[in-house]
């Protein structure tokens, strides 16, 4: 018993050098998300090793990997359940990244891949679906604070299920991403991203479907730790019932230079000949850097 004390508060006083270290520089993270999305919630744990040691300096500490580059890898795995119209989605996915980023060179670049498992139920029968997708993606530092990105996006799904009709989709996207931060001073600065995405998407018992998506993003940081920002976008689809648009706020806060809190909220806004409802989305997210 001594010996697991004393183990246990081994490990609390590592925890608390990490978590209330002075230094904000770090080589990897991990965070753990949980969302509530109308009928939906879920679960998710990620963790990013960087390869070189990320130094944030005087910039804000969420933004810290843009100005202190590193290529990394990273990898998520998400639980979520769904509840809706009788029927109920157990859902699983785990995500996969390569990041190439390196102060000496103005390009990077992102592969990714996700696989999804989805345990289908309802009163009368159980069923599955599983999907898999791709990501790329290309970028350039015009200056050390304006970043551009176009990227490409593919996934493909299977859905199986005796009281549902048997499917396969398919889905893609092309998207062109501007970010620049305007740093004030040495405790404020100003964020705005501006992205445009053109997707495509199709089922084997249903026609093609395409949409425009814009979005405009800000975030004001006060200091190093904290900031407040909002987004707004809208898409514009050739079908009507899948037009929406949507609202959000975000705010983050680092307790620590090492430990942070991260909150959103969306509002979505369907329009009045649309089949799907207005519902809201809200996330918390919390991150240990070390």
């Amino acid at each position: 018993m001594k010996k697991i004390i004393a183990n246990v508060g081994i490990i609390l006083g590592v925890i608390s050098n990490v978590v209330y270290a002075d230094s904000a520089d770090y080589d990897s993270e991990i965070s753990g998300l949980y969302t509530k999305s109308g009928q939906s919630k879920t679960y998710g744990v990620s963790y990013i090793h960087y390869l070189d040691t990320i130094k944030p300096g005087n910039t804000p500490l969420a933004e810290a990997t843009f100005f202190s580059r590193s290529s990394s890898f990273s990898v998520a795995i998400n639980d979520s359940d769904t509840k809706t119209s009788g029927i109920n989605f157990d859902g699983r996915s785990l995500n996969v990244n390569y990041t190439y980023s390196e102060k000496t060179n103005p390009f990077t670049f992102l592969i990714g891949y996700t696989k999804e498992d989805d345990d289908i139920s309802t009163s009368s029968a159980t069923g599955s679906s599983d999907g898999k997708s791709y990501q790329i993606s290309l970028g350039y530092y015009i200056y050390d604070n304006l970043h551009t990105t176009i990227g490409y996006f593919d996934r493909e799904a299977t859905l199986n299920h005796p009281g549902i009709t048997n499917t396969s989709s398919e889905y893609s996207a092309y998207s062109a991403t501007v970010k620049y931060i305007h740093q004030m001073d040495d405790s404020t600065a100003l964020s705005i991203t501006g992205s445009r995405s053109h997707t495509t998407s199709s089922t084997n018992v249903s026609a093609e479907k395409k949409s425009e998506q814009t979005s405009l993003r800000a975030t004001f940081y006060f200091d190093q730790f904290f900031g407040l920002g909002a987004v707004y976008a809208m898409i514009d689809s050739d079908t009507a019932a899948s037009e929406y648009s949507y609202i959000g706020i975000k705010a983050s806060y680092f307790i620590t230079p090492k430990f942070s809190i991260t909150a959103y909220h969306y509002e979505f806004d369907t329009n009045a000949a649309s089949t799907l409802s207005d519902y809201s989305s809200s996330s918390i997210i919390a991150s240990l850097r070390f």
